[in-house]
């Protein structure tokens, strides 16, 4: 299969929903292949995140925020979820293309919801890691 295609393709096509799905799908597969069970968890998914995608990347979210984003996107397709409405998650807010998390998170800063919102560019969170986890590079 070829995620990196696919996410590449959305990406270049300004669908930005589709490409999260595909990219969180592959942090879940990427956690699971990473553990030895059976099933992907919410632990494999965070663990995997906190080992390969935080760890080398310029980020400003939690393993656990990009979890309740996951949730939300896969289950509701919006950025709320149960981890996010207990306050136990921030909601993700998506910068990309040539806009930056940077100056979305210094909006999120400035408006003092920093407790509620945290900014992601996509193309980082589609990071090496995840890229090389899809296979098959962009030409």
């Amino acid at each position: 299969m070829s995620l990196s295609k696919g996410v590449d393709a959305c990406l270049d096509n300004k669908l930005i929903g589709p490409a999260l799905i595909l990219i969180y799908s592959a942090i879940d597969t990427a956690g699971w292949l990473d553990r030895d069970h059976q099933f992907a968890t919410r632990n494999s998914f965070i663990g995997w995140t906190n080992r390969y995608l935080l760890s080398t990347n310029a980020l400003f979210c939690t393993a656990i925020d990009l979890y309740a984003a996951r949730c939300g996107l896969l289950h509701t397709f919006t950025p709320n979820s149960k981890l996010s409405s207990n306050k136990k998650a921030r909601r993700i807010c998506y910068a990309w293309g040539k806009s930056r998390a940077e100056d979305l998170q210094r909006t999120i800063d400035l408006a003092k919801t920093g407790n509620q919102y945290v900014a992601v560019k996509v193309e980082t969170l589609f990071a090496p890691g995840i890229r090389a986890f899809c296979l098959i590079p962009k030409s």
